[in-house]
C-alpha cells in the first residue's frame, strides 16, 4: 500500500520450504522499489519480535525499529509488535 508518501508492508509470508533462499527480501525490495516510483520518502510494518528471522530480514534492507507496543489481543508479553521504519525508503 502506498498513501501520503509511505509504503506499509503488511502480511509478507514466505512458504516454509521456500525460507532461506532470499525469496522475502527481494519481496520487500520489490515493494520498496514500487513505492519509490510512486515518490514514496519511508516505509513502515510491524512484526513481531519473537520472529528473529523477519527481524534481521528487515534490519538487512534499512528498517529500525520506531517504537514497541502491546497488542491488545493477547495477555502475554512475548506477543509484543515491534513497528519498524527506515530513515527513506
Amino acid at each position: 500500500m502506498q498513501q501520503n508518501g509511505q509504503v506499509g508492508l503488511y502480511d509478507i509470508l514466505v512458504d516454509p520450504p521456500m525460507r532461506r533462499q532470499g525469496c522475502g527480501e527481494r519481496v520487500v525490495r520489490a515493494l520498496l522499489g514500487w513505492g519509490c516510483q510512486r515518490q514514496a520518502h519511508s516505509a513502515y510494518l510491524q512484526v513481531m519480535h519473537n520472529n528473529p528471522p523477519a527481524l534481521r530480514l528487515y534490519a538487512r534492507v534499512g528498517f529500525r525499529e520506531a517504537y514497541t507496543c502491546l497488542l491488545y489481543t493477547s495477555p502475554d508479553p512475548r506477543d509484543r509488535t515491534r513497528y519498524r521504519m527506515p530513515s527513506s525508503a
